[in-house]
């Protein structure tokens, strides 16, 4: 699945936010470390929920994200969460 994140420059570097699970927000020094620890954050609930059973919640439209007041002050990144049989670091090989 995947999901918006708005990234927006923060204090002391970058702060990446979803608008699908309000309790995730990451931090990095550099654009590229907020958005590595975003798609931690993400995977590791993505793995929980997996454990609980719960299912991920379906993505919020766009017509819906761009109504957000972060929308308008943000940058926009899709983040990507690995099904149960993609390994960790994306990389895949598929076969036939």
């Amino acid at each position: 699945m995947r999901y918006v994140a708005f990234v927006t420059p923060d204090y002391a570097g970058w702060l990446v936010l979803f608008p699908d699970f309000p309790d995730i927000a990451a931090k990095g020094l550099l654009l590229e470390d907020a958005l590595r620890r975003a798609r931690r954050e993400l995977s590791d609930r993505a793995h929980l929920l997996r454990i609980l059973g719960s299912p991920m919640p379906k993505p919020q439209r766009a017509e819906d994200l761009i109504q957000s007041p972060l929308y308008r002050h943000s940058m926009v990144a899709i983040i990507a969460v690995p099904g149960p049989w993609e390994p960790e670091d994306g990389n895949l090989s598929r076969f036939g």
